[in-house]
């Protein structure tokens, strides 16, 4: 490390024109607020403007993404030093280092950029005019030769993993930090930290109009295509792609980055002997690159925005049992800077695009509270038709919700608004935190029902795309999820309820401390008091916060306090349903895993946790086909007053009279491989049975 610090220093020293920061900053930050503060004041000098837009300054762009560099590199540093696996080797955040590592990022990281741009211009220089016909115009050919050099001195100045391990699922390993000092952990990069790397390294590099581009599980580059030769702004229609998030340091590896996404897949299909070419995954019809609408970061602040955003808060492979269960160890004071980061870029407008860091915010708040999380918002205008009352944080006719749920009805919003309702996690997300704010308090049964809702829409969203086994990979692992927690923490519930109720609106909570001071346990909820969770994180040097929910195997079937309340968790349960049904129908083959007879969480199990009576009302509710509103995109809030149902399935499955319908109405829910196999088209071909 010193050796290499040493070489950087020297190279440095003979380049001309390294960018210089304007000002370097403290010497040292020794507080949580001292550190907040000079990222706010950072974070306020950094433009709202897009990067291809005429009246930026290159320079102010330069200067905005060296901010950038460095404050992923600050708070990779402070990820690294709280979260190892070793106890032993997890320390305090501060005091921070801040100069020095200012100085790290200005000594390491820019002498590779000016090492790429040249070796970027002569490569293009001796290319183009023998490629400029073939793929494209000299300036497309320049751009994409500039992120391939990038990106492979990027993964080339990265620590290589051992074969067989993949990059792309390692933890921490998204920050310049991790790039420049992965030998101190053996750590290398992943999609994300490769990917946003070689956009601020673009930028920084003069070479700007390059955008982090974000689907929910990959990022790549982007660019408008306004960089051809000759062409004015008004011919700007499409953006070109560059996939850099291609592990190994190959000639083959090499040569894939910066290559449009298209030809990413054209390779692929090709080398597929078993796909039709008329069923082919493409770009269009992809869910890990979002299909047509991928999260464009255009400016500075919102790739900021997104790396602390992508910031793990989990102490790696550090897990501990509780029973028979297994639960994760998160660092609390980490928690806590993601959290009040995310307000300063939420604050400054960097993340009104991105659902992706509204969500993470939301989490940041459900684990450790703030006073802003924890105030009623206004969001009357969200419930259709509402009737409101006095309860639940509502005054004068008023609906109310914590601040921390509003941050998930926002991404939701945005989402639907900017992305055309494409993307997942926004709803997996609200569905955990109603899921975890009504498990164990009877008051607040409602909420397991908006739960099922949300899980609903999310299984609905994956329906959209087109199927294929490594595009959907991680995509069906959530469903899987999904299906083990409304099982765990909906359908069954303890014999004993040993947690307090807790008013309207907030979390109930237990902590207590273990191992003397130094780690402190907690629940996965959040607490209604808003110093809490930062006692919690402060009351030690490494502030590890364990994610405990005191479950056991001694479980039943939860006693629902409302028919009403079941019925309508159960329409929920059945669109969940519907909606994987309906995309296995629609692909003409079996891929869910959780529609297997033997799935420990088959539908059989999950529905024969409901009593008869409750069935029967679901089955007429959803196929009653009279209640119209369940549909309105409008309605993003439910109150307990304003319970909504599914109706109208879309499955063949799942229509009146059907194998499984007729199943639901028996007392015992008994369901056979023929009742699963998806139904005959239209063409008149058989049914195909499930593989099991």
């Amino acid at each position: 490390m010193t050796q290499a610090r040493t070489m950087a220093m020297a190279v440095a020293t003979q380049k001309k024109n390294t960018i210089q920061l304007n000002d370097n900053g403290p010497m040292n930050i020794y507080s949580h607020e001292e550190l907040t503060t000079q990222f706010q004041n950072d974070v306020k000098s950094l433009s709202t403007k897009s990067a291809h837009d005429d009246v930026v300054d290159p320079k102010k762009i330069e200067q905005d993404y060296l901010k950038v560099a460095i404050w992923n590199f600050v708070v990779g540093y402070c990820e690294a030093l709280s979260t190892h696996k070793d106890s032993t080797r997890r320390y305090s955040l501060f005091p921070v280092p801040f100069r020095a590592l200012c100085q790290l990022v200005l000594e390491e990281f820019l002498p590779l950029l000016n090492d790429a741009k040249q070796k970027s211009a002569s490569v293009a220089t001796s290319n183009s005019t023998n490629n400029s016909t073939k793929n494209g115009s000299s300036a497309q050919l320049r751009h994409r030769q500039a992120v391939q050099t990038i990106a492979n001195i990027i993964w080339k100045r990265a620590q290589n993993k051992k074969c067989g391990t993949l990059m792309q699922d390692e933890l921490h390993a998204n920050s310049l930090y991790t790039c420049l000092c992965g030998d101190v952990d053996g750590k290398s990069l992943d999609c994300f930290g490769a990917a946003s790397l070689v956009v601020v390294g673009m930028n920084l590099s003069g070479l700007g109009n390059s955008c982090l581009t974000l689907s929910e599980d990959h990022a790549y580059e982007s660019h408008s295509k306004q960089l051809n030769d000759g062409e004015t702004k008004d011919a700007v229609i499409v953006r070109g792609t560059c996939e850099v998030a291609i592990p190994g340091n190959t000639k083959t590896a090499q040569s894939k980055r910066g290559r449009e996404i298209s030809e990413t897949f054209s390779s692929q299909n090709q080398s597929s002997t078993q796909r039709k070419k008329l069923d082919a995954i493409t770009a269009e019809t992809s869910w890990l690159y979002m299909a047509k609408n991928p999260v464009i970061c255009e400016n500075a602040g919102m790739v900021l925005a997104a790396m602390i955003g992508n910031v793990n808060c989990d102490v790696e492979k550090q897990k501990l049992k509780t029973g028979e269960e297994k639960m994760p160890v998160v660092s609390g004071p980490l928690y806590k800077l993601k959290r009040d980061l995310l307000w300063v870029l939420h604050d400054a407008g960097f993340m009104k695009k991105i659902p992706f860091a509204l969500i993470e915010l939301g989490d940041c708040e459900e684990h450790m509270s703030s006073e802003r999380g924890m105030e009623w918002i206004d969001v009357t205008g969200l419930v259709q038709g509402a009737k409101c009352d006095s309860n639940n944080g509502n005054e004068g006719g008023k609906i109310a919700v914590l601040r921390n749920e509003k941050l998930f009805m926002d991404a939701i919003h945005i989402s639907r608004k900017l992305y055309d309702d494409s993307q997942a996690y926004p709803y997996l997300y609200a569905g955990h935190y109603h899921k975890d704010a009504g498990r164990d308090d009877p008051t607040q049964e409602y909420r397991l029902v908006e739960s099922l809702r949300f899980y609903s829409e999310a299984s609905r969203v994956a329906s959209k795309y087109q199927y294929d086994s490594r595009d959907c990979m991680q995509l069906m692992k959530h469903m899987c999820t999904v299906a083990s927690l409304i099982y765990r923490d909906i359908l069954m519930h303890p014999f004993s309820n040993i947690s307090s109720t807790s008013s309207a609106g907030t979390i109930t909570s237990s902590t207590t401390s273990v191992c003397g001071s130094d780690e402190v346990v907690t629940t996965a909820q959040n607490t209604g008091n808003p110093s809490e969770g930062d006692t919690a994180a402060s009351s030690s040097s490494s502030g590890t916060i364990e994610n405990n929910n005191d479950k056991s195997n001694n479980k039943q079937p939860r006693k629902w306090q409302l028919q009403k309340n079941a019925i309508a968790a159960i329409t929920w349960l059945l669109s969940f349903y519907d909606s994987l049904f309906h995309w296995e129908e629609r692909e003409g083959q079996s891929f869910v895993e959780i529609l297997g007879l033997r799935h420990k969480h088959s539908f059989a199990k999950m529905l024969g946790t409901f009593d008869l009576d409750s069935r029967r009302g679901a089955v007429e509710t959803m196929l009653d086909g009279s209640n119209n509103n369940t549909t309105d995109k409008r309605i993003q809030a439910v109150t307990e007053n304003q319970l909504q149902y599914f109706q109208n399935p879309r499955s063949q499955r799942l229509v009146k009279d059907s194998l499984l319908i007729q199943a639901l109405l028996k007392e015992k829910v008994i369901v056979k491989e023929l009742d699963m196999a998806i139904p005959s088209n239209e063409l008149g071909r058989v049914r195909k049975r499930r593989r099991q």
